[in-house]
């Protein structure tokens, strides 16, 4: 890959250069190491024993599926596995062969010297596919549903595409809508690719009175918008409520702290002023002065009485303030207790 990036690929150096420090990373090796041997055991073999058998049945189906997550587990428990060149998640079919391109790639990853977090990889992504497959076909598992059937209820398979070019071309077109608007929501790119796919627009022209019917879906359609608007303002106003009164929450807790270690502070005037900027560095020097003054000498301001006015509404109050010795600690805690 780094060949071919360095001698034919036309995207530009930017690009290029980009690529080849990703390919670089040992964590980007070990995951495409890890996705090519999955595709060789797992996923390429399940287009052949899924797809690919027209007499496959629905009980057919169960004891592939069981059969895998018995092997994903082994793979979980002992990801060395997956370097055995006769290891498969699935028992192929007679007629199941690889072309030699197949044979080459495989060969070439089988080569890789497996580390310990090459291991770690396989046996958490082995574990992830085990647990999906067991929530997503947990009717044809054993103790499901569908796992052990009545002869009659057994069918074979009549709609299951012989490849995958279905399943590609609706993940491209998903692909291409999601670069067009990368801030769509999901269920509108979900509308946007199930409109063509399932041919709803032939659907809808079929139908005797698709005119109403449309306007009607398009009502409700508005409708569900404008809902969807309003919960989410809500939802949005609220995140913003909560997270507006933890901060003031986590405020308050610091100035509470802040506060308490002011007045331990003031209790060792020869070690006032260390103890204040380890508390907070910003103080000005100015005001930190004028407090330890007041802290070693309180006498000066004792006694002193100040005034002023306070207006609420249009009829102005006059206060009278004295200090005392307890005012003066006062004094010292609002000038370097800050909100």
């Amino acid at each position: 890959m780094i060949d071919f990036l360095k001698t034919t690929c036309t995207k530009g150096p930017s690009y290029t250069n980009q690529m080849i420090k990703d390919l670089s990373s040992n964590t980007v090796l070990v995951e495409l190491v890890g996705g090519g041997l999955f595709g060789k055991v797992l996923c390429g073999p399940w287009m052949k024993v899924m797809y690919r058998q027209k007499d496959l049945s629905n009980i057919g189906s169960s004891k592939l599926l069981t059969y895998m997550v018995d092997k994903l587990k082994c793979l979980k428990d002992c990801p060395r596995l997956i370097f055995d060149d006769n290891f498969c998640c699935f028992e192929l079919p007679a007629d199941a062969h690889k072309s030699e391109l197949s044979k080459k790639v495989h060969a070439c990853l089988l080569e890789y010297e497996a580390d310990e977090e090459t291991l770690n990889f396989i046996s958490l992504v082995a574990e992830d596919f085990s647990t999906v497959i067991e929530r997503q076909a947990a009717d044809y598992l054993p103790g499901g549903k569908y796992a052990d059937m009545e002869p009659e209820m057994i069918v074979l398979r009549e709609n299951a595409p012989a490849n995958n070019i279905m399943a590609e071309t609706i993940l491209a077109l998903h692909d291409h809508l999601r670069r067009r608007a990368p801030n769509a929501s999901d269920s509108y790119m979900a509308a946007k690719t199930c409109f063509p796919t399932n041919k709803t627009n032939d659907w809808i022209k079929a139908l005797p009175d698709s005119g109403p019917l449309l306007n009607k879906c398009i009502s409700y359609g508005r409708k569900l918008k404008q809902g969807s608007i309003k919960r989410a303002a809500a939802v949005k106003l609220k995140i913003q409520k909560r997270t507006k009164a933890k901060s003031q929450q986590k405020s308050d807790k610091d100035h509470k702290k802040f506060t308490k270690n002011v007045c331990e502070a003031m209790e060792f005037p020869s070690t006032f002023m260390e103890k204040i900027l380890e508390l907070d560095p910003t103080i000005p020097k100015e005001t930190l002065d004028t407090a330890h003054s007041l802290l070693l000498d309180p006498s000066s301001i004792i006694g002193e009485s100040i005034s002023w006015k306070w207006i609420v509404g249009s009829k102005p109050t006059i206060y009278n303030y004295t200090f005392t010795k307890f005012k003066v600690w006062h004094v010292l805690q609002c000038l370097l207790v800050r909100e």
